[in-house]
């Protein structure tokens, strides 16, 4: 009995074949990556912008809310405590919505589909060479 050995040449060329047939998937991944990151990018920078917005408006309302609460008059007192609890709810809220946004932003920019095509044939080029 006689054991058949397996075509060398045609086993070490199946794996490069494979990966040069994947290149344009890998082009076309890699432009959506740089778009979806620099779109990223740009949410979180406003994101972040937003929020110290907001953290900066609760400290300029809460100084000014300390100063009218301190006053002998009880009903000034509670009305700047009440007005400066609702700003921070109206924050907190604000914080929550733009969180919630970012994420629905973000996953679209991740798995939002491109063009489909990559702008170069590099498997064309490769034969042509």
């Amino acid at each position: 009995m006689t054991a058949t050995k397996p075509d060398v040449s045609l086993a070490l060329m199946t794996p490069p074949k494979a990966l040069m047939e994947l290149v344009p998937a890998g082009m076309v991944f890699g432009q959506r990556l740089i778009e979806a990151q620099a779109a990223l990018a740009r949410d979180l920078q406003d994101y972040g912008q937003h929020w110290l917005e907001r953290r900066q408006e609760a400290l300029r309302t809460g100084v000014a809310a300390a100063a009218n609460m301190a006053t002998p008059d009880l009903l000034q007192s509670l009305r700047a405590g009440r007005d400066w609890y609702a700003g921070s709810v109206e924050r907190m809220t604000a914080d929550a919505q733009e969180s919630l946004d970012l994420m629905a932003r973000c996953g679209k920019a991740v798995t939002a589909s491109g063009s489909g095509k990559a702008k170069a044939k590099p498997v064309a080029s490769i034969r042509a060479a």
